[in-house]
């Protein structure tokens, strides 16, 4: 990054269950909400492309909801996910659910947008579009709006979004808290995508065509429904969880870094919400606005270097104080929300040289890491162009261009400090923003960061830093220095350009409910060095109950 620019005075660069019976005068009263939880995870298509995470999303989640005591739990997985099973389960929820109950419901897998055909609800349009979930099975019609009948499986196989809407409606009437998850995607585009041409596994099938008359099996329900409604203003208790808007899809990344296990963003984010990582110190209760929150950021923070971005749709945008969970009875809590995270084994970092003699290995036994060439890029941490002196994630993002072989020690301990950093968060994320979002930014396109709290989150004076790790882990102290304001201001933090040394930087707020003079003193004398690791470590030290981290990367590149 570089021309960054002075603004205002802070500018500086860079599971539904039901409850225990008690009788009392004849009549059955529970003595508390329950939980139960419907779980959809499909990686195994029949006729679409083969996912490598809804498994896993849905396993995780299962896993979580057990660990938190949780026993009325539906799992529907791979062959197991059928609309019958699915639709099924769903209703035979709202049959047991009752008023404050907890209801979960998450679905990982495909999704796509169809059009209506002549049959379809009051109020929408011959070939207007609606959102639906793919399920194993499910057959498309060809370009005429035709079934092959010698193509093993059915078009009945999927569940209409607005099927959907009307049970979570359902659910909402009676007075339950619902949640609903849905990790799949139906239609629209990347915010960033991987420099390097990486074919990402996406939750999304292309568009499904029109049936022709009497074709649709699934004809007599569509002519049953409603006309459509706005689930948002007709729900009271629902948090509307999806990976992404209509307008993006959903990339599948592996989560941990470096783990080799792919995953949802979203999935993977809500299981984390299930221990209790969104809960604040001191705190049982998870509102609305506290998961959309963390889940906002835990997506983020899992998309790091990994070639594209992901923005989810999470709703609805008020009623932020509403609960959501509570922990202690609608699930137990299995971990302290604050916990550090645990020390990791060694790490061994591999970079594929493209076009060019590979690197040299390299050893820092003070950080535990091991830098190896290897001749297989699919199994490369890293992509260098020696020629060009270019440093790439595997996933296609420029981590910094220009750099020397000697430059590659230093890189490797930044990759170290952003996987600590990330760990830190989990359980304590602090929101902080580009302003145009997380795309990739070209030479002279001009944003600023933002770590103004976003609406529905609780305003608190807080105490902060910020700083600055290049993509060559170089440190740069932003905030506070000489006569800037000890605590956080409710403006913009700085106005920058996209410029010369391009990559990935990543600025690091840390904030706090009491001064940080110690920590502030420690990390502004790490200010020009290629120290990052040091940061992480400074800042694991100096924890408390009530601190908050937040991290943002900022992709810059030349223009083509």
């Amino acid at each position: 990054m570089s021309g960054r620019k002075e603004k205002a005075s802070m500018s500086r660069g860079i599971c539904i269950v039901l409850g225990v019976v008690l009788s009392c005068c004849g009549f059955a009263i529970r003595a508390a909400a329950e939980t139960h939880a419907v779980v959809v995870g499909i990686d195994k298509y029949a006729s679409f492309k083969q996912l490598n995470g809804a498994r896993n999303d849905a396993n995780d989640i299962v896993a979580a909801l057990k660990k938190a005591g949780v026993t009325d739990i539906t799992p529907l997985i791979e062959e197991n996910a059928t609309r019958k099973n699915v639709l099924g389960a769903i209703d035979q929820m709202i049959k047991r659910v009752q008023k404050d109950d907890l209801a979960i419901i998450t679905f990982a897998g495909h999704g796509a947008r169809e059009q209506w055909g002549k049959v379809r609800p009051p109020g929408t349009e011959l070939k207007g579009l609606h959102e639906v979930f793919l399920l194993r099975n499910m057959v498309m019609p060809d370009i005429d709006g035709k079934v092959d009948p010698s193509v093993p499986g059915s078009a009945a196989e999927r569940i209409l979004g607005a099927e959907m809407a009307i049970r979570l409606k359902r659910l909402d009437d009676l007075g339950a808290r619902t949640i609903f998850v849905a990790d799949s995607c139906f239609g629209g585009g990347l915010s960033r995508q991987s420099l390097l041409g990486v074919d990402y596994s996406i939750r999304v099938v292309s568009e499904i065509p029109f049936f022709a008359d009497n074709v649709d099996p699934l004809q007599s329900e569509i002519k049953a429904l409603p006309a459509p409604f706005d689930v948002d203003k007709e729900t009271r208790s629902l948090s509307f969880l999806a990976a992404v808007s209509r307008d993006f899809t959903a990339p599948e990344v592996e989560i941990p870094k470096g783990s080799k296990n792919m995953r949802g963003a979203l999935s993977y984010a809500f299981a984390r919400v299930l221990e209790g990582a969104a809960l604040q110190s001191g705190k049982s209760e998870l509102t609305h606005g506290d998961l959309i929150a963390y889940l906002m950021n835990s997506i983020k923070n899992s998309l790091i270097d990994s070639g594209t971005s992901q923005r989810p749709d999470l709703r609805p945008k008020q009623g932020f104080d509403r609960v959501a969970i509570r922990f202690g009875s609608d699930l137990k809590l299995t971990s302290s929300p604050q916990q550090s995270p645990p020390a990791k084994a060694g790490l061994v970092l591999r970079v594929y040289s493209e076009n060019g003699k590979p690197i040299e290995p390299l050893r820092r036994a003070e950080l535990d890491l091991a830098v190896e060439p290897t001749t297989d890029r699919s199994r490369a941490d890293f992509i260098y162009f020696p020629d060009r002196g270019d440093f790439y994630s595997k996933g296609g993002d420029l981590i910094v261009s220009k750099m020397l072989p000697v430059d590659i020690a230093d890189i490797a301990e930044r990759e170290i400090a952003v996987r600590k950093l990330v760990e830190l968060a989990k359980a304590r994320a602090r929101t902080i923003m580009v302003n145009r979002g997380d795309q990739r930014y070209l030479a002279g396109q001009e944003m600023f960061l933002d770590a103004r709290r976003p609406e529905g989150e609780a305003r608190v004076t807080e105490y902060y830093l910020l700083l600055i790790i290049s993509g060559n882990g170089q440190v740069q102290f932003m905030y506070p220095v000489k006569n800037d304001p000890r605590t956080l201001p409710d403006l913009p933090l700085g106005q920058m350009s996209a410029g010369e040394p391009f990559g990935a930087d990543y600025a690091v707020l840390v904030t706090d409910q009491k001064p940080m003079d110690d920590l502030i003193k420690s990390l502004s004398g790490l200010n020009g060095s290629r120290s990052s690791n040091a940061v992480a470590s400074q800042i694991a030290k100096a924890l408390t109950p009530t601190m908050r981290i937040g991290l943002q990367p900022i992709y810059t590149a030349p223009r083509p």
